[in-house]
């Protein structure tokens, strides 16, 4: 399976980007997660009246970023995007980066 994304922002080129997955191996005596998982932002938006700053292309783009890390520690690296996050919630006037 082949996965392209477009990355690109103001300013700058759309580039695109190629991710090549990785061949798992699944482990036949776990139990499979899918089931399990139920992943919505719904109790974030109607408790912390949360929404997302970030559009989906700009996601793809920073979590792409975050695992190439180009040299950068981890934690270094997600402290800087939970900030430019913030920002930008900021920026945008979004409540909950008051």
């Amino acid at each position: 399976m082949k996965v392209v994304i477009l990355c690109g922002g103001k300013g700058t080129r759309l580039r695109e980007t190629e991710l090549r997955p990785k061949p798992m191996v699944p482990d036949p005596k776990a139990v499979h997660e899918a089931s399990l998982l139920n992943l919505t932002t719904d109790k974030a938006f109607h408790l912390l009246a949360w929404q997302p700053v970030w559009n989906f292309e700009e996601t793809i783009a920073k979590t792409i970023a975050w695992y190439r890390g180009s040299g950068i520690e981890s934690a270094s690296r997600t402290r800087d995007q939970i900030a430019a996050y913030s920002s930008a919630a900021r920026d945008a006037g979004i409540s909950w980066a008051r």
